[in-house]
């Protein structure tokens, strides 16, 4: 292929990326198996996003804030309450003896007045929503069943009660599992293999490295802009010191709550980050202390995102560090998979005329996708709630 048509291949994937790298779309329900057996409970951390048919899966619909949730009017919050139920219903079934099994929800934020809705790193509107069995037959567990179909996954915290360490499990749409009495937690995905709970710190290394592998293409991309503008392995390691001490810095005091950045306004400045640096690649051929400086304060953003995202791992209490140390290992370990592809693609070619167009080209597409972003994230509102 000639160097003209890799720069329009390259162009166009950047512009493809423009169609479908919009705003984050959240894609996990977080929920904490409170008591297991027949007569179970179970706490639903709803995302007031996914109340609206209209918002779920939608990128151009920004997350609801707590502060949207709260200015909300009673006859408002009693809508969403509604909305929330019914969407809970078409997720998660529950049945026993073969039979199903009716469910009561109670909304916990409701129980003083007014609400007192949760606050989470990321600023999101959320319910607490408390489902149990209207009645029980201790004779018989009960098995919990996230539908099939296009569903966000639930994340199922679950403790057996004797100060042990936590454990989770991800339910895919199709999945299932049981509410056995010791709040253990094992299911069966729909091809009826047997899936086991994870871990605090193996959910927490898998939540980092997904956080960046497949799930964050900003950060994806801010990475790249690190390889796109030296490929040689010193520049790089510097680049890569900078940033991981700067985000872990930042995602540790965030996750603290030592600080509370507001969600929108560390997306956009991502955003931005990684427009400047695929612009100075444009005019830049070597990494200089002001490039590790810059790099080092765009990480300190990166880590108040990082700790939005996943606040549900990165919760205060008794093995905080421990989990932020391991959850940081799985950002890192994301990273370094990017740069080493990054690297292995290229190796090749490298010192070819055509990698200098295609590196040219990439930045653009970058800086291109980033400028989108940054509108996107600055010009987004709240939707309003039609009841």
């Amino acid at each position: 292929m000639s160097p003209t048509r890799h720069l329009i291949a390259i162009l166009l994937c950047g512009w493809a990326l423009l169609g479908v790298a919009k705003a984050h779309v959240v894609e996990q329900l977080f929920a904490e198996v409170k008591r297991g057996g027949p007569d179970w409970e179970i706490e639903v951390l709803f995302d007031a996003g996914y109340a609206k048919a209209e918002w779920r899966g939608d990128p151009d619909t920004p997350q609801p804030t707590r502060e949207w949730l709260v200015g909300l009017s009673p006859e408002e919050q009693l809508v969403l309450c509604e909305e929330a139920s019914a969407y809970l219903d078409e997720c998660l079934s529950f049945v026993s003896n073969k039979a199903p099994v009716k469910i009561a929800h109670h909304f916990i934020d409701f129980d003083q007045s007014p609400p007192d809705f949760p606050t989470l790193l990321n600023d999101g509107a959320y319910l607490r929503i408390r489902l149990t069995p209207s009645s029980s037959d201790d004779r018989f567990l009960t098995e919990c069943r996230l539908a099939a179909g296009k569903r966000p996954d639930f994340v199922f915290k679950s403790s057996s009660g004797d100060d042990s360490e936590p454990t989770y499990l991800t339910l895919k749409p199709g999945d299932s599992f049981v509410l056995h009495p010791e709040s253990t937690i094992s299911g069966v995905t729909q091809s009826g293999r047997m899936i086991e709970g994870q871990s605090v710190y193996l959910y927490s290394l898998e939540q980092g490295f997904l956080h960046v592998l497949p799930g964050g293409l900003d950060h994806i991309l801010f990475i790249l802009t690190l390889f796109l503008l030296q490929r040689r392995w010193k520049p790089l390691l510097w680049q890569s010191l900078a940033f991981t001490v700067a985000h872990t810095l930042t995602l540790g005091l965030t996750a603290a709550g030592f600080i509370a950045p507001k969600g929108s306004g560390v997306e956009a400045l991502i955003a931005l980050s990684i427009a400047v640096l695929a612009m100075e690649n444009l005019f830049k051929k070597d990494v200089t202390s002001w490039r590790i400086v810059m790099v080092f304060g765009f990480g300190l953003i990166h880590g108040m995102g990082f700790a939005t995202a996943l606040s549900s791992v990165l919760t205060p209490g008794e093995g905080f560090l421990g989990r932020l140390v391991v959850t940081n290992l799985g950002v890192e370990l994301a990273q370094i998979t990017i740069l080493a592809l990054a690297w292995i693609l290229t190796a090749k070619w490298h010192d070819s005329p055509r990698y200098q167009i295609v590196r040219i080209a990439l930045n653009i597409s970058i800086a291109v996708v980033a400028a989108v972003w940054l509108i996107q994230r600055f010009s987004f509102s709240t939707p309003p709630l039609t009841p």
